[in-house]
């Protein structure tokens, strides 16, 4: 998906494609990167730092948790 996600897009550092299925760094501000990856759902994880890693366990724990409850019809 980062090659077809354009918009905010982190830059690589080192300006290198990016790997598939490895640890790739950026060298955005932690905001972007995370805005950029939350769209990834679980095949984009932010590894560091740990704040932000906590961010988003914590985005999707929430809403799993949301999605799991009986909604009334």
């Amino acid at each position: 998906m980062f090659g077809k996600i354009l918009y905010q897009r982190p830059i690589l550092k080192g300006n290198e494609k990016p790997k598939p299925n490895a640890v790739n760094e950026f060298i955005s501000p932690p905001i972007q990167v995370k805005y950029y990856f939350n769209k990834f759902g679980k095949d984009g994880v932010i590894l560091s730092p740990s704040d932000s890693f906590e961010e988003m366990r914590t985005l999707y724990v929430e809403g799993a948790e949301a999605y799991s409850r009986e909604v009334e019809k």
